[in-house]
C-alpha cells in the first residue's frame, strides 16, 4: 500500500438515544468530544468518529472497540428500561443479566 493511501472503515451505529451512547462511551473509560452532531472518541487503539449513525475509522483494530460501545449501549439501554419498569438487575457475567420483578 502506497504511504499517501488511507483506508477508511465504516460500520453502522444506530442509536436512538445520543445521550446514552455518551454515558455508554463513559462507561467504557474512553475520552470523547462532542463537535455538532458527532463524536470523536479516543481508544487505545486510534481514533473513531461517530456521525450520522455511522462509526468511521481509519485503523482496522479499533473494530473491537466499536464493537465495546454497541456492547456497553445495550447494556445501558437493558439497565434504563429495568428501572423504568421496576426490575432488579443483576449482572451474570460479560453479556449475561438477569432481570426479575418481584
Amino acid at each position: 500500500m502506497p504511504c499517501y493511501e488511507v483506508n477508511l472503515i465504516s460500520v453502522d451505529l444506530k442509536v436512538a438515544d445520543h445521550d446514552m451512547l455518551l454515558d455508554a462511551i463513559k462507561a467504557l473509560g474512553l475520552k470523547y468530544r462532542v463537535i455538532g452532531d458527532s463524536i470523536e472518541v479516543d481508544t487505545p487503539a486510534g481514533q473513531l468518529t461517530i456521525s450520522n449513525g455511522t462509526a468511521q475509522f481509519s485503523n482496522s483494530s479499533v473494530q473491537q472497540w466499536v464493537n465495546k460501545i454497541k456492547q456497553a449501549y445495550s447494556f445501558k439501554t437493558v439497565e434504563k428500561v429495568s428501572k423504568k419498569y421496576k426490575f432488579t438487575l443483576t449482572t451474570k457475567g460479560e453479556n449475561k443479566i438477569v432481570l426479575r420483578r418481584y
